[in-house]
């Protein structure tokens, strides 16, 4: 029984193997070698392990796994669920609010938006996910994992975290919240203009801001902005910077290029507040700026990736939604690694108040070296 079903699963990657490339002299290179290892891993967890394991959540488990080994947003959707999957991501974060990831099998929030449900219930970016009502976050797939955060709006989502090694129970009522426009404050004599995400309405919320400041150092800050809409982000990018804004680039090249327009919106001195919960469209935007303006980056390394994911549909009537290409800033280097901070400043997991303080104190002082250089220079 078990070697037909192995049959069944091995003797079509292979076939698939051979008629798409011939196999390299370098046995270590091989694809066959790989082959060789899971179908005998398969047929050991079969005969020796304790009690006799399901071969299909085997399976299950093995393309989830190679799944997450690639990157947090690659996946694998069996086909009985890839009905209420799609439900689960037309509804998105629009009814929680959260960025939970896995890595090495552990899901995190790597993001909270501001105002959501989540942030309500007092969830912070960096806390473990251990439970969603009841159920252990442990085994679960990341296609489990987004179908059971994005529940109808009036129902009540029970989330088990750990944070500070200490666990935390909280609720959370899902329902529908109001996504902030950019907004500017004064600190310091410094304004500083919060972006919360980057959808089709930013950059022209964003111009209209930057018209009212006029010529003036400015602090833009992107903590916590994970997701969003990486075209919209070069859109924002443009009103800082003429012409190359970067590209898409897939495996076999370039995928799409942006421009931006012929004369900027601002010119100025300009810091961008970051941190591990930047990611997606805001390090794009940071990229740009930084490349291409000149600006500084303050606080944490971001998350390190800006991709665009496909899926890529399977025979069984699965998928697999995999990144297929990455986006650059002007230099042209895939944003695959965190953006480095020129100034790092570290959140305090005891403080988290005032390390919001620092991160903008140090964007102020940078700000103000960089003025002082400058004069002297001249």
């Amino acid at each position: 029984m078990f070697a037909t079903l192995s049959g069944l699963v091995v003797v079509p990657l292979l076939s698939g193997a051979m008629l798409s490339a011939r196999p390299r002299d370098d046995a270590d290179d091989s694809l066959y070698k790989y082959l060789s290892v899971f179908t005998e891993v398969l047929r050991l967890v079969r005969t020796a392990y304790v009690e006799e394991p399901e071969l299909d959540r085997l399976m299950a488990g093995a393309m989830d796994g190679a799944a997450d080994a690639l990157d947090p947003f690659s996946m694998y959707v069996p086909a009985s669920q890839v009905e209420e999957f799609d439900r689960a991501e037309r509804i998105g974060r629009r009814h929680h609010g959260l960025l939970v990831l896995k890595e090495r099998g552990v899901a995190f929030v790597a993001a909270v938006d501001v105002g959501s449900p989540a942030e309500r219930a007092g969830i912070r970016r960096g806390d473990i996910v251990a439970k969603l009502n009841d159920r252990s976050t442990r085994d679960m797939p990341m296609w489990e994992l987004r179908q059971t955060l994005a529940g109808p709006a009036g129902s009540t989502l029970a989330v088990e975290l750990v944070r500070q090694a200490s666990p935390l129970l909280v609720d959370v009522e899902l329902g529908p919240f109001p996504v902030p426009a950019p907004s500017v404050s004064e600190l310091g004599g410094r304004a500083v203009v919060r972006v919360p995400g980057f959808d089709d309405d930013t950059s022209s919320e964003l111009a209209k801001i930057l018209r009212d400041l006029g010529p003036r150092p400015i602090l833009l800050d992107l903590r916590g902005v994970a997701g969003g809409n990486p075209k919209a982000a070069y859109r924002c990018g443009g009103l800082f910077v003429p012409g190359n804004l970067g590209r898409l680039e897939g495996r076999r090249g370039v995928v799409e290029t942006f421009e931006g327009q012929s004369e900027p919106a601002f010119v100025g001195e300009v810091a961008l507040l970051v941190d591990r919960g930047s990611q997606g469209a805001a390090e794009v935007f940071s990229a740009v700026l930084v490349q291409g303006a000149g600006a500084v980056l303050v606080g944490e390394t971001t998350f390190g990736h800006a991709g665009r994911s496909e899926r890529l549909s399977l025979q069984s009537g699965g998928f697999l939604e995999l990144t297929r290409a990455f986006y650059t800033g002007p230099d042209g280097k895939p944003l695959v690694d965190g953006l480095e901070p020129e100034l790092v400043v570290r959140r305090r997991f005891f403080d988290e108040e005032a390390s919001e303080d620092e991160v903008l104190k140090g964007a102020i002082e940078l700000l103000e070296e960089r003025a002082a250089g400058l004069r002297k220079a001249a």
